[in-house]
């Protein structure tokens, strides 16, 4: 009849039925980005450009350090370059000038040229004897060993190439990713399953 309302029932259940049209026109089960209609955003940013599913170029701190100690400016730190600066680096370490840098010396530096005061290139890295404390032949061995290990192909030169390391990290659309998933919340497949060498 004119004049009459709609009864509330049919109100709401056409309001339900525009909502899910709108959500399958906007990506839902079904629409274009869902699962029946194609690839989600992400997952289809990921399939444009491969580089997203090999995982994320990072550079760790004690990297930086070593770059740190390019002298000429040609962003190669060489291992002549690195044995002449290591007198240097170990008397800014050791505030106190006591030729002895403490584990409190220790944190405080590394806390400015490493971002932490508990850095994973912590003290025991340096520390071959156990005595809580690093003496200058022993930071001279614990830079070298670290100058190896990062120097890829053992040229004796840390190029920009040498300083990166990856991260295996699944796509963000990706089941359990970080996105969508549950990786956030502790679900354990967003989360990166640790840093890997570069090839």
């Amino acid at each position: 009849m004119t004049g009459r309302r709609p009864p509330i029932q049919f109100t709401a259940l056409l309001g339900t039925a525009t909502l899910a049209m709108a959500l399958a026109a906007c990506g839902g089960p079904g629409g274009p980005g869902g699962k029946r209609g194609g690839p989600s955003g992400d997952r289809a940013q990921a399939e444009r450009d491969p580089a997203l599913t090999h995982g994320a170029l990072v550079v760790k701190p004690e990297a930086l350090l070593i770059s740190d100690l390019d002298a000429n400016g040609d962003r190669v730190t060489d291992r002549a370059e690195l044995t002449r600066a290591l007198p240097a680096l170990f008397a800014e370490i050791d505030s106190d000038g006591s030729r002895v840098i403490g584990g409190i010396e220790y944190a405080g530096w590394a806390e400015t040229a490493l971002g932490s005061r508990y850095p994973v290139l912590g003290l025991a890295h340096f520390d071959a004897d156990n005595s809580l404390s690093i003496e200058p032949a022993e930071f001279d061995t614990g830079m070298q060993a670290l100058f190896t290990r990062l120097d890829t192909d053992s040229d004796n030169r840390i190029t920009r190439t040498d300083l990166f390391t990856t991260l295996d990290m699944p796509a963000s659309g990706a089941r359990g990713g970080m996105a969508g998933g549950r990786g956030d919340r502790g679900g354990g497949g967003g989360r990166p399953r640790g840093p890997q060498r570069a090839g």
